[in-house]
């Protein structure tokens, strides 16, 4: 494990935005937007995330040094950490953040808050903070897809904090024996995250992905300090006490050559990822038949185990629930024909038509779609119409994934839609102008001063 320690430690030290290939940076740049417009959209439209930016304006200090912006807020600024956690659960809130099926996670929510707070504070440049971006996501990817995760455990707050605090190990341009003990010191640090809050609707699932940006700033200041992890704990946290399988090989693995943000999907839909199979063969089949909710008798989805198991409730009584829900998924857009964060309204989950659509739809394994994992993520959805005539659609990959890519300006035309009703057009536009040319920003302050209101 220490040769791999360290060829992981060097490749963050000399990582450099010159060398990286233009279709990472590329990526990078679509990462940044669609992160940053989540957390803009979530932090204008929550009113719990409103609340706790009142509280964090009004609790932290007031040095500038060490200030940092709270996106989507006016007049948002925070002490960097404190940002970075606001944003951080902001960008994952909504389900609607990019993803990797490797990692099984969301390696950008993990790492893009922390890294443009402390580039904030530090006045770093736009190449500065992309490579650290691709950099921490590497990290936290490859970290992620080197075990398997316990199955009571949620991925957020896990292998993502070491892959947050490499990224800002890098932007402190930690030697790479600092590195090193930052990478331990964080894995021993890591949260005892829990699955079963996520299917419970609870918001503290949301604070996994902020604490891990939390932690991402503050650990490789104490790893600086003298702070130090144990001497295994990549092997004792992620093969032992919150997974086992831990193959130290995937962290090295063509490191440099391959890179792990370009194996990543994006979402246009805010639910979690498991479901979008199924509404991929969904709505490929709606799209065809011109039918209505009213047409339905049964909906039959059939589809691999980890789906089943996180997705198959037929009554979510709250937002979070909701987005782990194939039921709710394919009756929402039946009944209101997208899946747009503002589906997920009170209002909408109370919906008679969505309740009574939702008890119609049953969810299913299919042993063969199972053995396709992790190739492929297979569905097929079976619509029955009140007049008994059957219509089926079955997918390998869902809308995002590999063939299915969406491009630049899909994610540009997404990060619009969310962000001007909170910053205006005017602003929102910019942005993204900003974003393109990153490599002429000499501070970040340029970019992030466009975030709030």
């Amino acid at each position: 494990m220490s040769d791999h320690l360290d060829r992981l430690a060097r490749f963050i030290h000399e990582a450099d935005y010159e060398a990286l290939p233009e279709s990472v940076i590329e990526r990078a740049k679509m990462v940044l937007i669609d992160t940053v417009g989540i957390a803009i959209y979530a932090n204008g439209r929550n009113e719990l995330f409103a609340r706790t930016a009142d509280f964090l304006k009004a609790s932290c200090g007031q040095g500038a040094s060490r200030m940092s912006r709270i996106w989507g807020v006016k007049d948002g600024l925070a002490d960097s950490p404190f940002s970075a956690l606001l944003n951080g659960a902001a960008a994952h809130s909504k389900q609607l953040d990019e993803a990797h099926w490797g990692a099984a996670g969301h390696p950008a929510s993990y790492v893009v808050p922390a890294v443009l707070s402390v580039a904030e504070t530090r006045r770093l440049s736009g190449k500065e903070a992309i490579t650290g971006i691709v950099v921490g996501y590497e990290v936290a990817a490859r970290l992620g897809s080197a075990y398997k995760r316990k199955s009571t455990m949620h991925p957020c707050g896990t292998y993502g904090i070491v892959g947050s605090a490499a990224a800002v190990g890098k932007l402190l341009k930690q030697d790479p024996q600092t590195l090193r003990e930052t990478i331990r010191l964080s894995a021993n640090l890591t949260l005892a995250t829990t699955a079963s809050s996520a299917l419970e609707g609870a918001s503290v699932h949301d604070l996994f992905t902020g604490f891990t940006n939390f932690m991402g700033v503050l650990i490789p200041w104490l790893a600086e300090c003298g702070f130090r992890g144990e001497t295994r704990a990549l092997e004792m946290v992620f093969g032992t006490v919150s997974g086992d399988q831990f193959n130290p090989e995937v962290l090295t693995a063509d490191l440099g050559t391959s890179y792990e943000i370009e194996k990543n999907f994006f979402k246009l839909h805010a639910v979690c990822g498991r479901n979008l199979s199924a509404i991929t063969a969904f709505e490929d089949l709606w799209g065809e038949l011109g039918l209505s909710d009213r047409d339905i008798d049964h909906i039959r989805v059939e589809t691999y185990r980890g789906a089943v198991d996180w997705c198959s409730n037929n009554a979510p009584d709250n937002e979070l629930a909701a987005k782990f829900s194939i039921p709710f998924a394919l009756s929402a857009i039946a009944v209101f024909g997208n899946l747009f964060p503002d589906v997920f309204s009170d209002e909408h989950l109370n919906h008679p038509r969505i309740r009574e659509l939702c008890s119609r739809v049953e969810v299913a394994e299919n042993p063969d779609m199972t053995a396709l994992i992790p190739r492929e993520r297979p569905a097929k959805v079976t619509i029955r119409t009140k007049d008994g005539r059957e219509y089926s659609r079955e997918v390998l990959q869902h809308a995002g994934e590999r063939d299915r890519s969406y491009s630049f300006g899909q994610i540009r035309d997404k990060f619009s839609r969310i962000t001007a009703p909170i910053l205006g057009n005017e602003k929102s536009q910019a942005i993204l102008e900003k974003v393109g040319s990153i490599e002429n920003v000499s501070d970040i302050n340029e970019l992030t001063a466009l975030f709030v209101p």
